[in-house]
């Protein structure tokens, strides 16, 4: 389960909850949108985040990949620009604890 990576925070902004489940923005949006789940409107400059416990329930509920798909050859292999964004992400994260712990 993705919920047991370490350091995620409990509320994300939404290029962080794309990196967290390796999408670029626009089809994280529109695949929470699809299954329903919304973020958080914190409001005013805060602006909205979503719900880590949320993200982790739609990954959940994904269905597994279709055989066919298999076999056609539709595999997304991971590009660079992901790998960036999960570790900026990653790093952002890494950088906020350390912040808190320090205090």
């Amino acid at each position: 389960m993705i919920g047991a990576l370490p350091n995620w925070p409990a509320m994300m902004a939404t290029d962080m909850a794309a990196a967290y489940v390796s999408m670029s923005e626009s089809g994280f949006q529109a695949l929470a949108a699809a299954n329903g789940v919304r973020p958080v409107d914190l409001g005013g400059l805060r602006g909205v985040r979503w719900k880590k416990g949320d993200v982790d329930r739609l990954v959940d509920t994904l269905p597994p990949r279709e055989e066919s798909s298999r076999a056609s050859g539709a595999v997304r292999t991971p590009s660079v620009a992901d790998a960036r964004l999960a570790q900026e992400a990653l790093n952002r994260v890494g950088s906020r604890s350390a912040r808190r712990a320090a205090r």
